[in-house]
């Protein structure tokens, strides 16, 4: 007894296809399965070839005009102001951070290599003592 399971709408990915046969899928649900992801992906994303736009803001008429737009406008421009100024601020606390990193790393690496030379220093002179309980 064989049951087809068309009624189960999983947006299983494509990927997942040698997956879904082996869980005894057929052929048709994996095929509508199959298609309901195209359409998603459709929807979902431009076709190639399309560019997406940011949507054109919207002009208002100099009648529409009124204290209540001049007010909106006011309040979005310190807010537009106050969100650049923050992240010139992040940017430059950003490139502080890289330029100490840059110089501690190099710091670090100098001195790496100074206690490398005295490891292969000590190395040497203990290679070179004769050690008589042996």
């Amino acid at each position: 007894m064989h049951t087809t399971a068309s009624y189960i709408q999983h947006p299983y990915p494509s990927f997942l296809s040698y997956a879904r046969n082996q869980h005894g899928l057929n052929l048709s649900t994996q095929k509508q399965i199959q298609s309901d992801n195209e359409d998603d992906n459709r929807s979902m994303s431009p076709s190639f070839g399309e560019i997406s736009f940011k949507r054109r803001s919207r002009t208002v008429p100099t009648e529409e005009k009124d204290a209540v737009y001049y007010e909106k406008r006011a309040r979005n421009n310190e807010s537009a102001k106050r969100s650049r100024d923050s992240r010139r601020i992040k940017e430059q606390q950003i490139q502080e951070r890289i330029t100490f990193l840059e110089h501690e790393n190099s710091r670090l690496s100098m001195e790496n290599q100074a206690i490398r030379y005295q490891l292969s220093q000590l190395h040497n002179l203990c290679n070179g003592v004769s050690k008589p309980f042996q």
